[in-house]
C-alpha cells in the first residue's frame, strides 16, 4: 500500500530552519534522512521540502495526498537548475506551499494517532467501505414533556405552554416565499461518492471528513441549469418562472433542490429580549425549526409561555455557560443551512431570506451581517469594528453557516482554540471565522447594507463589558499563533440583490423590497 516506510512516516516533513529543505531521494531507501535529525520545533519552521530523485518519491498515502501541493519535486538530471527553480517561485506559491506542508503534518503525521486514522482511511477507500456516521450529540432538552413520567430535574423541568401572543404587526406585507411544512436535507447521500469523486477535496482540504461517512458536504456539486425541467431531474427542484419579482418570490430556484434551514438561538438570562426575538420569526419561509440553546447554567426561564411558531421551537440545556454550545453540531439540526443566531438580533425577515439565497451559492463561507476586519498597527494585530471598506470577518451573532463547520469546530479545531474561547468568554466568532478562513481560504460574505445590529432594550451584553474588545484584539493574535499565520481573508464587496437600486417597469417588480 504505497510503499510506505512506516518507521520514517515523520521524516517526509523535516522542517529544518530555513525557507526550503532539500531532501536527497536514494533508490534503496525510502527517506534518506535520519530520524535524529527531526526536531520536534523544526516541523512548525514551514519549509518547503525539496524532493531530488530519479524518479517519483514514494510519499507516504501518496495515492490520496496531492504531495504536489506541499512539496517541490524535481527530476536530480536537473539539478544544476535547482537554484534558478527555486528562485522562481512566487512569494505567494511559496507561502501557500508551507502552508499545506504544516496542514498535512497536523493531520497525517503528526502523531500515532493521525497516522492511523490516515492508514484505516486509506484502507477504507482502496476497499470502498462506507465509514460510521458522524457523531451528532442528543441534546438536553430544557423541559421534560408533560406526558413523560421522569421526575422533575433542573435539567428537565416541566414544559410551559406554547401560546399565540403576537401582537405586533409583520414589519410589512412583503411575500417572501411560501410556508411549507418542515422538510430535512438530504442525509448520507455521498457515502460512496465521499470515497471517490470527492476523495481528493477530503483528503487534501477536508481531513476531518476521513474515517466517517459525511452527514453532509458543503463542497457538494449541484445540477445544471436545465435540471429544473428535465422529466427525471425536476424532483424537488422550485424553478423561477420568467418575470421579475413577483415570479422571484414565489419559487427558491437555483440550482439545487429545495431545501430550508434551522435557526441557532443562544440565549441567557434574557426571557424578554428572547421572546421578541422568537415573535419576529413567526411564518419566516423555508425554516425548518428553531433550537434556542439556553446558556444560563444556573437559572430557568421565568417565562410561562413561550410564542408558538408555525415550525418546531427546541429549547436545549446548555448544561454549561460556554459560548462553544452555539456550534454543536446537534443531531436534532435537520439541515445544511444553519442560521447562528444571538438572542438579541433584530433582523427583518426579508433580509434573513435573502441571506439565505446568497448562502445557498456560496455554502462552504461564512454568510451573514455584521462585518469586521483585522488591521495591522505598529508590531500586533487588532480587531476592528469600524466603517470599512473591506472587511475579513462575518459575526456569527447573524450569520448563515453549514453544518460541516460545526462538526469541524467542535471535534477537529485545536482543543487550546476552545479552551480559550471559555477562559475568555469571547470569541467564538472570531474561532469560527479562522476555521472557516483556513479550510477554505476564502473570504465571507456580507449581505445587505447594515452593519451593527443594535439592542437598545438589552441590559447585560458581554459587548458593553470594557475588556470585551481588549480580549478581541489578543484572540486575534492567539489563534494566529495556533494556526502559524492569520488565515482571515479580505473581502471588498457585500451582496445585494440584482435589482437593488434599479429602476423597473411600473409592471414589474423588484427581488426585494429593500435589499
Amino acid at each position: 500500500m504505497d510503499q510506505i516506510n512506516f518507521k520514517n512516516l515523520t521524516i517526509l516533513l523535516h522542517f529544518f530552519e530555513s525557507t526550503k529543505c532539500l531532501l536527497p531521494y536514494h533508490l534503496n531507501y525510502h527517506f534518506y534522512c535520519p530520524l535524529s535529525h527531526c526536531h520536534l520545533s523544526s516541523s512548525l519552521s514551514w519549509s518547503v521540502p525539496v524532493l531530488c530523485s530519479h524518479r517519483p518519491a514514494a510519499l507516504p498515502f501518496a495515492r490520496l495526498i496531492d504531495w504536489r501541493l506541499a512539496t517541490v519535486q524535481i527530476a536530480s538530471d536537473r539539478l544544476p537548475e535547482l537554484h534558478f527553480i527555486l528562485r522562481a517561485i512566487p512569494l505567494a506559491d511559496l507561502i501557500e506551499l508551507k502552508r499545506k506542508g504544516r496542514f498535512f503534518f497536523e493531520h497525517f503525521l503528526a502523531d500515532s494517532k493521525v497516522v492511523v486514522n490516515a492508514v484505516l482511511s486509506t484502507m477504507r477507500v482502496l476497499l470502498q467501505l462506507p465509514g460510521m456516521e458522524q457523531h451528532e450529540p442528543q441534546t438536553v432538552p430544557l423541559y421534560r414533556n408533560i406526558n413523560s413520567t421522569d421526575g422533575i430535574s433542573f435539567s428537565s423541568a416541566a414544559f410551559p405552554s406554547f401560546v399565540s401572543t403576537f401582537t405586533k404587526p409583520p414589519y410589512d406585507d412583503e411575500y417572501l416565499g411560501p410556508i411549507e411544512l418542515p422538510l430535512e436535507s438530504p442525509s448520507y447521500e455521498h457515502n460512496f461518492t465521499a470515497l471517490s469523486l470527492y476523495s481528493a477535496q477530503i483528503w487534501n482540504h477536508f481531513p476531518m471528513a476521513l474515517g466517517v461517512s459525511p452527514r453532509f458536504l458543503p463542497f457538494a456539486h449541484f445540477l445544471p441549469s436545465d435540471s429544473e425541467f428535465g422529466e427525471d431531474t425536476s424532483f424537488g427542484m422550485r424553478p423561477v418562472l420568467p418575470g421579475s419579482g413577483q415570479e422571484f418570490a414565489l419559487a427558491l430556484g437555483g440550482n439545487r433542490p429545495r431545501e430550508q434551514f434551522t435557526i441557532i438561538i443562544l440565549a441567557y438570562n434574557r426571557e424578554q429580549v428572547l421572546l421578541n426575538t422568537l415573535e419576529r420569526l413567526n411564518n419566516l419561509p423555508y425554516l425548518n425549526r428553531v433550537l434556542v440553546i439556553w446558556n444560563d447554567a444556573h437559572r430557568l426561564p421565568s417565562t410561562p409561555a413561550w410564542p408558538r411558531l408555525h415550525v418546531p421551537v427546541l429549547f436545549i440545556n446548555g448544561t454549561r455557560n460556554s459560548l462553544n454550545n452555539r456550534f454543536v453540531p446537534y443531531k436534532e439540526i435537520e439541515t445544511e443551512a444553519i442560521l447562528s443566531m444571538d438572542d438579541d438580533m433584530d433582523i427583518k425577515q426579508f433580509e434573513i431570506v435573502f441571506a439565505f439565497r446568497v448562502w445557498r451559492e456560496h455554502r462552504d463561507r461564512i454568510v451573514g451581517f455584521p462585518a469586521r476586519f483585522h488591521a495591522r498597527f505598529g508590531d500586533d494585530n487588532f480587531y476592528n469594528s469600524n466603517h470599512t471598506c473591506q472587511y475579513s470577518m462575518i459575526l456569527t451573532g447573524a450569520a448563515f453557516i453549514h453544518k460541516f463547520y460545526l462538526h469541524a469546530y467542535t471535534y477537529h479545531m485545536p482543543e487550546i482554540i476552545r479552551q480559550k474561547v471559555d477562559e475568555w468568554m469571547n470569541c467564538e466568532d472570531l474561532a469560527m471565522n479562522f476555521l472557516v478562513s483556513h479550510l477554505t481560504r476564502k473570504a465571507p460574505i456580507k449581505t445587505t447594507s447594515k452593519w451593527t445590529l443594535r439592542c437598545p432594550t438589552c441590559t447585560e451584553m458581554l459587548s458593553k463589558d470594557q475588556s470585551h474588545f481588549v480580549e478581541r484584539h489578543q484572540c486575534i493574535r492567539f489563534f494566529a499563533r495556533v494556526y502559524g499565520y492569520n488565515p482571515l481573508v479580505f473581502s471588498q464587496f457585500r451582496a445585494d440583490s440584482v435589482l437593488f437600486k434599479t429602476r423597473v417597469p411600473h409592471n414589474h417588480q423588484k427581488c426585494f423590497r429593500y435589499v
